[in-house]
């Protein structure tokens, strides 16, 4: 078997995100916080708190942004900031502003599928090249449409909605 696994608890100790490997039965805690996202060709973790998003123990986004999501290659960052998305390089460099969204995963093929609304006002999940000024592909058509993440091959997205009152 092969694989990570990082995941947030939260009980009397404190919110926390707990980590595993298919190597290691071992279960331990990675860091203090929630969301996490694992560098995909590493092993740090991106997450946030109350403080910002950080990535082992660097701020890396302010207090208030959300939803972490490393690029392919673990040199940049893409998170949501009061109903904006941002893109960071981790070497250094100010954010680029990305436009309006929420909820962003970056895939293994280099595209961005996040919430959002394309210029009719239609609203769902939407898909974009984040390195080119392309307008998005709206994907879905539900504004409580929400992506999670993408198929290893980049062909497919998991999501969830509120269709018929609870996120399913």
């Amino acid at each position: 078997f092969t694989g990570r696994l990082a995941y947030p608890v939260a009980d009397t100790n404190g919110q926390r995100i707990d980590a595993a490997s298919a190597g290691n039965p071992m279960v331990y805690t990675a860091a203090y916080g929630d969301q996490p996202e694992f560098e995909r060709a590493g092993s740090q973790v991106a997450y946030r708190t109350g403080g910002g998003l950080y990535i082992g123990s660097r701020n890396v986004a302010p207090a208030g942004a959300a939803w972490p999501t490393l690029s392919p290659d673990g040199q940049r960052l893409i998170y949501a900031l009061q109903g904006r998305l941002y893109m960071v390089n981790l070497n250094g460099g100010d954010p680029v502003d990305l436009g309006a969204g929420s909820a962003p995963t970056w895939g293994p093929n280099g595209l961005l599928a996040y919430a959002g609304c394309d210029s009719g006002g239609t609203c769902g999940i939407m898909f974009r090249d984040p390195d080119k000024t392309d307008p998005p592909v709206r994907l879905t058509g539900s504004a409580n449409d929400v992506p999670s993440s993408w198929s290893p091959d980049g062909f497919n997205i998991s999501y969830y909605s509120n269709v018929g009152g609870d996120y399913d």
